[in-house]
């Protein structure tokens, strides 16, 4: 049996939210922070210093999608140049910018079926159909209404769930 368009959206959706939650644990965290201090330089401290920034870079950290985190902070060399140890700050902002096209995706999946974006998609055909009618495109304009009759359809849905939720 084929999927729809809308199963396929819907898998898709699951998958990327499923990448885009899961989250590094403490150890892999402390794992890929000592990785890295291997190879750059690291403030001097005593060994409480040391713990204390351990549980600002686990306490930072802890929110990041763990399959960019850690492409991030085991390729470090790959997305900066610097002798010294990255802070939090700088790693967030490499993996906000690693992580932005699945977040972006999965935006725009979220918001496909909201009753404003089919409210556009309808408007778009709409507008379809007359341009096609006026050009004398008959058979292109009766394809486009029964888009549109789907599209309207799908807009009573997204209606109704919204006033149920």
């Amino acid at each position: 049996m084929w999927n729809t368009t809308a199963e396929v959206r819907a898998q898709a959706l699951c998958a990327l939210s499923r990448a885009n939650n899961a989250r590094c644990s403490v150890k892999d965290i402390e794992d890929w922070l000592a990785l890295l201090s291997v190879s750059y330089a690291v403030p001097s401290g005593d060994a409480i210093k040391a713990e204390l920034m351990v549980a600002a870079y686990c306490n930072g950290l802890s929110d990041c999608p763990s399959d960019v985190l850690a492409d991030v902070m085991l390729g470090w060399h790959r997305h900066a140049v610097t002798r010294f140890l990255p802070s939090v700050q700088e790693i967030i902002l490499v993996v906000t910018r690693l992580n932005l096209p699945r977040a972006t995706l999965i935006a725009k999946l979220v918001a496909w079926d909201t009753p404003e974006a089919i409210r556009v998609r309808l408007d778009r055909l709409e507008r379809d159909v007359w341009v096609a009618r006026s050009d004398g495109r008959h058979r292109l304009a009766a394809k486009i209404e029964m888009m549109a009759k789907a599209e309207r359809a799908k807009l009573a849905e997204a209606i109704r769930v919204r006033h149920e939720h």
